[in-house]
């Protein structure tokens, strides 16, 4: 989790450590850094114990194609997010598809239903609102064309 505090300027605060509470329970401390801070200032409240969130390989969907010298891999991902919570909760999730520096490789057909992909970077946000005791899951899909020769890592 993180908080976006907009006109911290105003507060005149110090960096530092800060003590963190969620729901009346002590969480722990994170680092107030105002130096990097633009706008709005964000701040790490750390993991949230009763929303779980997992990204999971889609094997059916995932495939390796060796043809013509090149190999094409298709990468399929399940994000799931569920809220243990008794109250509505509101999400940005992300998550990102792989940029390549190498002309010998190429990222295409990539497919986030529902998300925003910004252009320049390739990460996916799903602004999601999940509601109390339930699950809500996104896919993910892209395929890496490089040739046979290279070793890539694309998980």
């Amino acid at each position: 989790m993180t908080a976006g505090i907009v006109g911290w300027q105003d507060y005149n605060l110090l960096d530092g450590k800060i003590n963190l509470y969620l729901e009346g329970k002590y969480l722990g401390q994170s680092a107030l850094n105002t130096k990097t801070a633009g706008d709005t200032l964000q701040i790490s409240l750390g993991r949230d114990q009763s929303v779980v969130v997992e990204r999971t390989k889609i094997k059916e969907f995932c495939k390796k194609i060796i043809l013509s010298g090149n190999t094409t891999e298709i990468r399929a991902y399940s994000l799931s997010i569920k809220n243990n919570k008794s109250q509505p909760i509101r999400v940005k999730m992300q998550d990102h598809i792989p940029l390549s520096t190498d002309k010998s490789i190429e990222i295409f057909d990539f497919e986030a239903k529902t998300g925003i992909i910004h252009p320049d970077t390739r990460i996916v946000t799903w602004d999601i609102e999940v509601k109390p005791k339930s699950e809500q899951t996104k896919e993910l899909k892209y395929t890496v064309k490089y040739p046979s020769g290279k070793r890539l890592e694309i998980d």
